[in-house]
Formats: structure tokens, sequence, C-alpha cells
């Protein structure tokens, strides 16, 4: 048993408690956009990771997916390469008052036309005010008006997402 079953409601916990730090980070894509993480720092990432069997994971040439190495949640994606002044955004980021909090909730996937994305999905105020901002200040094409922050893990093949256990946690942890 690679995932913890459903029932086993402590053993999640126990790993994301470990998580040490948080970092936004400005991103500009070799593409025409780019976007803004926060940049997720757990101590034992690679554990995490371990829970999920390597046959289940997608890949393709691109070696683009896979097990998520730098685990984050994106802020907005979709700034205008040409448009954004990327200085202007770091000397916002400097000045925040204060550490950006977020509860991981639970254990879900969404589906992709290739894969499935096994991810932590995540509540957060602070990441909800900042999408906002960043989404009505900067010229930003995206696909997805509603801002659904979550912790990507890994990109898996179709027929393994009614394996993993996606219950929600009955208790949320706040890491900050």
């Amino acid at each position: 048993r690679c995932l913890p079953k459903t029932g086993s409601r402590k053993y999640w916990p126990k790993y994301l408690l470990k998580q040490r730090r948080n970092k936004l980070k400005v991103l500009m894509a070799r593409g025409e956009f780019g976007c803004l993480m926060l940049q997720c720092t757990f101590s034992n990432w690679g554990k995490i990771l371990g829970l999920v069997p390597d046959s289940w994971v997608f890949n393709d040439e691109s070696k683009q997916y896979g097990k998520e190495t730098e685990p984050h949640t994106t802020v907005l994606f979709g700034f205008h390469k040409d448009k954004t002044d990327i200085p202007t955004i770091k000397e916002y980021i400097e000045n925040l008052k204060k550490q950006i909090s977020y509860k991981i909730v639970g254990l879900s996937t969404f589906d992709n036309p290739k894969f499935s994305v096994l991810k932590f999905d995540v509540e957060s105020e602070d990441l909800n005010k900042l999408n906002s901002y960043f989404k009505k200040n900067y010229d930003n094409t995206n696909e997805h008006p509603v801002h659904h922050p979550h912790i990507t893990i890994a990109y898996i093949l179709p027929q393994f997402k009614d394996k993993v256990p996606v219950e929600k946690f009955k208790t949320p942890i706040t890491l900050k």
C-alpha cells in the first residue's frame, strides 16, 4: 500500500506538519506567459512523492510531467511576458508585511485529456487576495477565471486516479 487508506487520516498530517517556509517566486516561462508561484518547502517532500508508485506516473517526451520536484501553488498564471514589469512585482512581494498563510484541506485529483493531477487542496485568503490583486493590476491571459489553489504532487495515469484516497480531511492543517 503506497498511499494511506482513507481511514488513516493521521498519516498525511504527520508529513504535512514538516513544512518549513514559503517563498514567492516570479517565473517568466519560455513562451509568451509567465506566472507567480508560492514555493512550498517540505523537509520530507521526497517521502510524500515516494507514496506515489512510479508505475502510476504519467510522463512523455517533454519530461515536464511526472512527480513534482518543486512543490508550489500558483498565485497567477498568464502574465504577458512583453507587458509585465517584473521588478515592480518583486518590489510588491518584498513589501508584504506578513507571511502567507494557507491550509491543506484535502487530497484530490482533477483530469486533463492525457493524465490526472494528484494534488493537495489548499485554502488561503492570502493567496486569493494576491491572485485578485495581480489579475486586476497586470495584463494576463487566464483560462481559469476562478482561483483554486492547490499543490501538485504528481501527474498520474488516469486509470489510477480512483485508487487514490480523495476524502477530505476532517481537520484542516494551517501552515505558515
